[in-house]
């Protein structure tokens, strides 16, 4: 089972610039979603309690700024085939 992450962000947010920018530099695929423009995102981050950028969407979950160094682990971590 792999996870797909999802960066919920907006545009001038220095925190959301550096996040993806450390995604990248792990070479770690996110799909990314502005807020300002997805308003029902937008809707579901404030339904969870979320108002602040970036949010990352992860095995199932919804997780702030501070989980990201758990998540980059995570997803740098090679999933083991599953045999046959």
């Amino acid at each position: 089972m792999s996870n797909k992450l999802t960066v919920y962000s907006q545009p001038n947010c220095a925190p959301c610039r550096a996040s993806k920018a450390r995604l990248d530099r792990e070479g770690i695929a996110y799909d990314e979603v502005d807020v300002t423009v997805d308003t029902e995102a937008a809707e579901r981050l404030r339904q969870n309690g979320l108002q602040a950028t970036p949010v990352f969407g992860w095995g199932g979950t919804l997780h702030t700024i501070a989980d990201l160094p758990a998540i980059i682990r995570e997803a740098a971590t090679p999933t083991e085939a599953v045999a046959a």
